[in-house]
């Protein structure tokens, strides 16, 4: 491999050069069980795990430190309460991808340590509201939560100043609940529509 930026797409060819491989690309690849040795992928910046049958992240996963990007999507048998204090010791994450995911019901608090997020991406999860921590993701500009069950979003996101995107289609918000979002996020995109 002689590339700078080693693009793979199988956790043994990423293995057999670790120090060089950037992008790891595991979409619909069948994965059960991700190996502790994923941490030897120091150089690491992007890892694309969608559309799997993850149930667990290893904690050897928050060793790499330079990854940027997480691609969780479609991971419909995780146990995110085994998964979010992994997810969230990776403090230099800029785009979290965690959509159809129905059995993601709510965001931890700890989310709130991912400071430099800048895209996150939850659409059609469980989710019930919105809630505070969100606010605290100071650097965020896109934020997609299409096809939740969300009825409230909590008046914290009023402090996401970076945001340009908020995509809150097909949940359960009243009237009421939008023109509140007018007011609090003037300059911000945002797309309602119906519930599913």
């Amino acid at each position: 491999m002689n590339e700078p930026n080693v693009k793979v797409s199988s956790l043994a060819a990423a293995l057999a050069d670790p120090e060089r491989v950037r992008t790891l690309n595991l979409w619909n690849h069948e994965v059960r069980v991700l190996p502790a040795e994923i941490r030897r992928l120091a150089a690491l910046e992007k890892l694309v795990l969608g559309a799997n049958d993850l149930r667990a992240l290893p904690p050897e996963l928050a060793e790499l430190t330079g990854l940027r990007e997480l691609n969780l999507a479609n991971n419909p048998q995780m146990d995110w309460g085994q998964a979010f204090p992994v997810i969230t010791r990776l403090t230099g994450l800029e785009r979290l991808t965690l959509y159809q995911n129905p059995g993601l019901r709510e965001l931890p608090d700890a989310l709130a340590g991912l400071k430099g997020l800048r895209v996150l991406h939850l659409y059609g999860c469980g989710l019930e509201s919105l809630p505070a921590v969100v606010g605290e993701l100071r650097e965020l500009r896109d934020l997609d939560v299409r096809a939740n069950r969300i009825a409230r979003v909590a008046t914290e996101v009023e402090g996401l100043t970076e945001l340009v995107r908020l995509d809150l289609s097909f949940n359960r918000l009243r009237a009421e609940e939008c023109e509140r979002l007018e007011r609090i996020l003037p300059g911000v995109v945002k797309t309602y529509g119906q519930e599913p």
